[in-house]
């Protein structure tokens, strides 16, 4: 099965498929013990695919049975190229931008991809919901999180129909990063608003493409259920996993102060971000 079929075929189901955000290549097997086999999209960020170098960061995608993803492609020259390149899917993002230029860009950058890389899956994004996976003290400027300003069923059915995308990510009261509790958010995570799982479903009985959830860091166990439940057939996970590696990286070099081989304290770190996956893996669906 390609990587459309496998999320189709996971939305049937009521389960989600896992996509995780990685900025260093020791992610990989902890993401992969985690999964025990489930199908996985990792997602390398513009940013993280400077880093990692998007050729690597596909071999090793490659090499644990995993899709990959550019995520948060933000030209239509990257999307082409990140076609170019191989990798299973890309996310173009315009989801700043008024919904007509959303649209037009989001139109291109699908024909420039799919000229470029046959079978590679398109993903837009409707509804501004922040731009960055960080520990916020207050909600993102221009973020979507109240109900009537997030994507209408009519607005999503032509987005998809005037685009041509596979996958839709709407905003549904989810954003990018992490809200710390003291910026009221509003939901038992914390600072994190709830999602609308009313939208959801409204959303979800009005298209005929997966939806996709981004943001699922913060977001209370209970709500990333009902949302897949809702309909949502991929969850994006950035800022908890590099939230759990920098802070389990920290009490493992305090713990070993005098250590320099980071076989010594790195399995203490990649324990920790198993554990993240493995939790995040079971609410998808995915025992």
């Amino acid at each position: 099965m390609n990587l459309l079929d496998i999320i189709k075929k996971a939305g049937k189901e009521e389960r989600a498929i896992g996509h995780f955000n990685v900025g260093s290549f020791d992610m990989f097997p902890a993401i992969a013990r985690a999964a025990s086999g489930a199908p996985v999209v990792i997602g390398v960020s513009e940013g993280e695919r400077a880093h990692l170098g998007l050729g690597h960061a596909k071999d090793m995608a490659r090499s644990f049975g995993f899709f990959l993803n550019a995520d948060h492609t933000r030209t239509v020259e990257g999307a082409r190229e990140a076609a170019r390149a191989g990798c299973d899917m890309i996310v173009f993002d315009a989801a700043d931008k008024p919904f007509p230029e959303n649209v037009r860009l989001t139109r291109e950058a699908v024909i420039a991809a799919k000229r470029a890389r046959r079978g590679v899956v398109m993903e837009g994004e409707l509804g501004y919901i922040g731009g960055s996976s960080s520990v916020f003290d207050a909600f993102p400027q221009g973020v979507v999180i109240r109900e009537e300003d997030m994507p209408t069923p009519d607005m999503a059915a032509r987005f998809v129909k005037e685009t041509g995308v596979d996958l839709l990510a709407p905003a549904v009261g989810n954003v990018h990063g992490m809200i710390r509790p003291s910026a009221g958010g509003g939901s038992s995570s914390g600072g994190n608003p709830a999602l609308s799982i009313r939208r959801i479903k409204e959303l979800r009985a009005a298209i005929r493409v997966p939806l996709v959830l981004h943001g699922g860091s913060g977001i209370p166990d209970e709500g990333l259920r009902a949302a897949v439940q809702a309909g949502i057939s991929m969850v994006h996970v950035s800022t908890e996993l590099r939230l759990v590696w920098r802070t389990a990286l920290q009490r493992a070099l305090a713990a070993h102060s005098a250590e320099i081989s980071p076989a010594k304290f790195m399995p203490e770190v990649l324990s920790a971000l198993e554990e993240l996956v493995a939790r995040k893996m079971k609410l998808f669906g995915y025992d």
